[in-house]
Formats: structure tokens, C-alpha cells, sequence
């Protein structure tokens, strides 16, 4: 793995930072790269925890830098706010106002982590063979089948292939899921022996930090009758 580059997309917390640190570990050259993806548009909020998309994303960054400092790899910020912006938030309001459930999740990983991300990276120059994520998943090539399969992860209760479900051929084809084959427990014992203070960081599992409702810019309501004759069968 001497000759082969790996960039991890980094968040500061504990999944993506022991992701970077085992592919070192195994012999990849490595290199992190972190979206910014916060344009500051929503109100702020007082919150407990993270959320991908919030004010909370200055500190993440300044995480991820110390994270990337003590394992001697090289970080990349890669501003993804417009994309950002169009693929995942307005998406999101589409759907709401459309009376659809949205799931911001599929869509950022695909449009956004494993393609704008990308394609934007090797766009600046930074070259690299694989792309890697502290994704809770597996991918097996199936000879038979010429086609790479998306599979759950050890540590069934943190899974997370659903969210990745969307990934084409190509997508997949590129990426590396290290700790797949983890429990997150052991994912945070590796971190506390690579010397991470990270190790016992809370997760991250908010989409927005202001909340949904900053996100919709109009609602529609409509008027809630009770003169509905009913229907006998």
C-alpha cells in the first residue's frame, strides 16, 4: 500500500479519525480532506452537540487540524457550501413542502461526501487512488455478480449502509470503509492506543443545528374540516 494514496474525509470526530489513522497504520499514504459546509445562513442556536450543518462546524475543523497534526498527514478544507446549499438544504425543503419525507443523509453522501468532495479535491490538484469515510459499512466485489456490494457492518447497531444506499458502482468501486469491520467500542479503544483525545467525544447525530423549521421557508397549511361524511363498507 506504499504507492497507493488514500484522501479520508475527516469530521473530527472519533469514526473518521481512527479511519485515517488505521489506513496509515496499514501502510497507505494518507491525506485528510474536510468539507465546510456551514454558510451561516440559518439562525444559530444553543446546542448540546454538533450537527453536521450549524456554527458548531469552526471548532470541528480546529478538531480535525489537531487530529491531522498528531498523525502527520496533510488536511485539505474543501468549502462545499454551495453544494451544500442546493443538493442537501433545498432538497430538503422540496420534499418537506412537497409532503414527502426527505432524507437529507442519501443525498448529501452521494451528491456531496463521495462525489462534490471528491471531484472537487482532484479538481484542486490533490491526487489519490481511494477514498475512505469513518462510515460504519462494507463493500465485497462479487466476481460473479462483476459488481461491488454494499453490506452491513460488524457492529450492527451502528450500521450505517442504508445511508450509503445510493453510492453508484464507481463510488463504491473507489472507497475504503476501515472500520466496517469495528464495533464502535473498539473503534474507541483504537483511538485512546493511536493517542486521539477524541476517544470519548460525544456523537454527532443532529442534521441542523438551528432545527428543521430553519430550514422551511413557507409552510402550507390547509383548513382541517369535520363536515366528512364517512364511508361504510
Amino acid at each position: 500500500m506504499k504507492n497507493k494514496r488514500v484522501a479520508v474525509a475527516m469530521s473530527g470526530g472519533v469514526d473518521s479519525s481512527v479511519t485515517a489513522a488505521l489506513l496509515k497504520d496499514t501502510g497507505f499514504q494518507v491525506i485528510g480532506v474536510t468539507m465546510k459546509i456551514w454558510d451561516g445562513k440559518e439562525e444559530p442556536c444553543v446546542q448540546t452537540r454538533h450537527a453536521c450543518y450549524g456554527p458548531g462546524e469552526t471548532e470541528d475543523i480546529q478538531d480535525t487540524q489537531n487530529v491531522a497534526e498528531l498523525l502527520g498527514i496533510d488536511l485539505h478544507i474543501i468549502d462545499l457550501s454551495a453544494e451544500y446549499r442546493k443538493d442537501v438544504l433545498d432538497y430538503f425543503e422540496q420534499e418537506y413542502l412537497s409532503g414527502r419525507t426527505p432524507n437529507p443523509c442519501l443525498m448529501c453522501n452521494r451528491r456531496v461526501k463521495f462525489q462534490a468532495l471528491v471531484d472537487k479535491a482532484r479538481g484542486k490538484g490533490i491526487e489519490f487512488d481511494y477514498f475512505a469515510t469513518g462510515h460504519y459499512s462494507r463493500i465485497e466485489y462479487n466476481s460473479n455478480l462483476s459488481r461491488y456490494l454494499l453490506k452491513k457492518a460488524k457492529d450492527k447497531v451502528k450500521d450505517q449502509s442504508y445511508f450509503l444506499a445510493f453510492l453508484s458502482q464507481q463510488q463504491l468501486g473507489q472507497t475504503l470503509f476501515p472500520i466496517g469491520e469495528h464495533t464502535k467500542q473498539e473503534v474507541r479503544e483504537l483511538a485512546r492506543k493511536y493517542g486521539l483525545d477524541i476517544a470519548d467525544r460525544p456523537e454527532s447525530q443532529d442534521f441542523v443545528a438551528a432545527g428543521y423549521r430553519s430550514l422551511i421557508s413557507s409552510y402550507i397549511r390547509s383548513p382541517i374540516t369535520s363536515n366528512v361524511r364517512p364511508v361504510i363498507f
